[in-house]
């Protein structure tokens, strides 16, 4: 039969290529269906599943879609949001260009505008 083939070297492989494909579309899907000046809320769990290089692209886009400028955002920015899954010890909110920030909460990476606090005399 194709036993063989169906075991081959490359099936772990095409899988990992699949599942990373499915993650970075859903992670724009999430981001294309974001509401502006809400923050993104990206699963924790999944963006920790997939490859290093995959989840900082997603990262960089879901910041960029955040509202930071493209240009000003830079591989430093990106990878203190990255820490905030791979190195999480309750930090607090990574400050971002644009006045945007990220942080964690309830096993979710939110990106959005830096909320000030009890700003309501600015509303009126």
């Amino acid at each position: 039969g194709n036993g063989a083939f169906l075991g081959g070297g490359d099936a772990p492989n095409l899988a990992a290529v699949a599942a990373t494909t499915a993650l970075v579309a859903g992670v724009m899907s999430i981001l294309m269906g974001a509401v502006a000046n809400f923050p993104l809320a990206l699963d924790a769990g999944v963006l920790l599943g997939a490859d290093v290089a995959v989840r900082r692209r997603a990262l960089r886009a879901a910041a960029v879609r955040a509202g930071c400028p493209a240009g000003a955002l830079n591989r430093g920015h990106v990878l203190a949001v990255d820490a905030l899954l791979t190195d999480w010890h309750g930090q607090g909110p990574v400050p971002l260009p644009g006045g945007v920030a990220a942080s964690r909460a309830c096993g979710r990476l939110l990106l959005g505008p830096v909320l000030p606090v009890h700003d309501e005399r600015q509303e009126r």
